[in-house]
Formats: C-alpha cells, sequence, structure tokens
C-alpha cells in the first residue's frame, strides 16, 4: 500500500501520500456505486496503522485535505469519519486555512473577485 520512498518522506509528503492514496480509493468506491466516504471505515484505519503506526499524527492533515477534494465543510467531514472509525480526529486549522474554499467557523467571508469594468460594444475604438 505504501511508496517504497515513504520511509524518507517529510511528514507533509506523507500527508499528501496518504490523501492521494485515499482519494483514488474513495473514487473507485464511488465508480462501484458505493458511497466514497464509506471506505473510512475501522478496518481501513487499522490496516493504516499497520503500514505507518505514526499515521494518527498525519491524519488531522489527511482528512482535511480529503474533505476540501471533495468539496465538503472539513468540521462536517471529519465528524463523519469518526463516527466510522470510532476516533476523535479534529480538523487542522492550519491546513483549512491554506485550502481554497469555504472559510472555517468563525472565519470572514472571502468576497467574491469583481471582474473589470466593460467598455460598451459600441465604443471599441
Amino acid at each position: 500500500m505504501l511508496d517504497p520512498a515513504y520511509a524518507t518522506m517529510s511528514p507533509p509528503e506523507r500527508a499528501n501520500h496518504w490523501v492521494m492514496l485515499l482519494h483514488r480509493q474513495m473514487r473507485w468506491a464511488g465508480e462501484d456505486g458505493v458511497r466514497e466516504i464509506s471506505i473510512l471505515d475501522r478496518a481501513l484505519l487499522e490496516q493504516m496503522r499497520r503500514d505507518d503506526p505514526d499515521v494518527d499524527a498525519l491524519l488531522p492533515m489527511v482528512l482535511t485535505r480529503l474533505a476540501a477534494g471533495w468539496m465538503r465543510e472539513p468540521a462536517g467531514f471529519v465528524a463523519q469519519v469518526n463516527r466510522q472509525m470510532g476516533t476523535a480526529f479534529e480538523v487542522d486549522a492550519a491546513t483549512a486555512a491554506t485550502l481554497p474554499g469555504r472559510p472555517m467557523p468563525g472565519q470572514a467571508e472571502r468576497p467574491p473577485p469583481q471582474p473589470a469594468p466593460r467598455k460598451p460594444w459600441w465604443r471599441w475604438w
């Protein structure tokens, strides 16, 4: 399940490895007609722990990135995964702040970008 170079990766690179791996598995589940998030269960967590005993430290970052990848609000996504896995992971606020999309609760809403004013078509010269 792990890349041979996994042992030499930094923690953010390891988290990115898990994000890509889990995202791919979630897509495959969706193509099979299963709810994508349903693969994130206790059995998968145990397999991940066998592959990397320190994966619990990476999972808040991984789950936060996955939530953004599936365009879901991070707190709700992580809460659903916690119910399925029987865990108590929290949203990684530092990661969530760097991701595009909806702001975290308590943050100001970003205004949408405004298009540049256009010249009327008859004044093209």
